[in-house]
């Protein structure tokens, strides 16, 4: 009698086991099934397959001329996928930005050779201050929140009421109305002398006109906003006013940085310490008093 209950409960154990695993397994399918049912109702969009931005060429600018039928836009921004942290472009900073097209071995057709000769661009530049030639009540400073950048001279996007094509150059350059933002507006009238006295107004003066920086009275070489009919220079002669900007400043790399042996964007062949190389360009030695 105790032998067939022991029999018989060890097949209720056996029993009990098997629905147990039973149990266990149609759970574990049933977790499965919905699992991926639900995975398969709620999963993301994969991510689009191609490239975020389009490359460079020599033959699209992406600077303005934006319609219906073209695709610039993407050449400097992504809209869900940007690799850098300023508005959507690859880049961190708006310097960075402009030197993937424009920079060293870039595939843009203008590539900008910026050095610490001309005008240094971004918040790692080495200067801040006042411009150079700005007078009291007149001066563009630079400074790590407000560093100089391409966008202090250019509108990136070609917007046509803020750029100008000034009356010496053969294009606009993207170059603004009003680069310092603060006081004069220029118009197609005006010379690049003109609009870079914008930023350093002492420059564009007579060697009589007193000028003041820090209630300090200076003087200023003679320089004109257009330029003379010759280049011979004599002592109180009256054949001109002086030179223009780029007369004097004839590097060329002007106006972003220095070409040659030279410095402050000087002509290429300027040693940097033999200024009287320069000087002689208009002052003959036979014409000196």
């Amino acid at each position: 009698m105790m032998m067939m209950s022991l029999e018989k409960a060890r097949v209720w154990m056996r029993g009990t086991r098997f629905a147990r695993l039973l149990a266990i397994v149609t759970i574990a399918v049933g977790v499965a099934f919905v699992l991926a049912h639900a995975t398969a109702a709620f999963s993301i969009e994969p991510l689009p397959s191609g490239p975020p931005y389009l490359e460079p060429t020599e033959t699209v600018s992406p600077h303005g001329g934006y319609t219906t039928t073209t695709n610039k836009c993407k050449y400097c921004h992504a809209v869900h996928l940007a690799t850098g942290a300023y508005m959507l472009t690859r880049a961190n900073t708006r310097s960075q930005t402009c030197d993937y097209c424009h920079g060293d071995g870039a595939g843009a057709g203008t590539n900008i050779v910026a050095n610490y000769e001309g005008h240094t661009m971004g918040s790692g530049m080495a200067y801040f201050g006042p411009a150079p030639n700005g007078v009291d009540g007149d001066t563009y400073y630079v400074t790590p929140a407000n560093p100089f950048d391409c966008m202090t001279c250019h509108s990136v996007h070609a917007n046509p009421e803020r750029i100008v094509r000034l009356a010496d150059l053969d294009k606009d350059y993207l170059l603004l109305r009003n680069p310092d933002g603060t006081d004069t507006t220029y118009n197609s009238s005006n010379t690049l002398s003109q609009w870079c006295a914008d930023c350093h107004p002492g420059a564009l003066a007579s060697h009589e006109t007193t000028l003041f920086v820090n209630g300090q009275p200076y003087f200023s070489h003679d320089s004109s906003a257009t330029t003379p009919t010759t280049l011979a220079v004599r002592p109180y002669d009256g054949i001109n006013n002086g030179p223009t900007c780029r007369m004097c400043h004839a590097s060329s790399q002007f106006p972003h940085g220095q070409g040659g042996t030279g410095r402050d964007m000087l002509k290429d062949s300027f040693d940097g310490i033999s200024l009287d190389d320069v000087c002689n360009d208009c002052h003959a030695e036979e014409a000196l008093p």
